[in-house]
């Protein structure tokens, strides 16, 4: 998309029914003034973020109550560091390794 404005104008105007033609058009320019960073932004703002929130609250009921992790890293070490409060938190038996 970034090579091709064009196509990714396409795309955008699908989203239009549901932010309006002014919306899809500052989108464009955008894009086409190569200031991928805001529309980035913007996009995820307006559009990514609020989709997603509706969605959690629609398919997740539970969510406001779920347990949150947060990994250190992306590392196994890091990994284990969350199963292991996972396991803590539910107070589940931790299973015997495996040989």
């Amino acid at each position: 998309f970034l090579a091709n404005p064009d196509a990714l104008g396409d795309k955008l105007r699908h989203l239009a029914p549901l932010h309006g033609h002014q919306v899809i058009a500052q989108w464009d320019a955008t894009a086409r003034a190569g200031d991928f960073d805001a529309l980035v932004s913007d996009l995820l703002t307006r559009h990514y973020d609020p989709t997603y929130a509706r969605s959690i609250t629609r398919n997740f009921p539970n969510v406001e109550t779920a347990v949150t992790v947060v990994p250190p890293g992306i590392d196994v070490a890091s990994f284990r560091i969350i199963a292991r409060q996972l396991v803590e938190h539910f107070d589940v038996a931790t299973p015997e390794p495996v040989a």
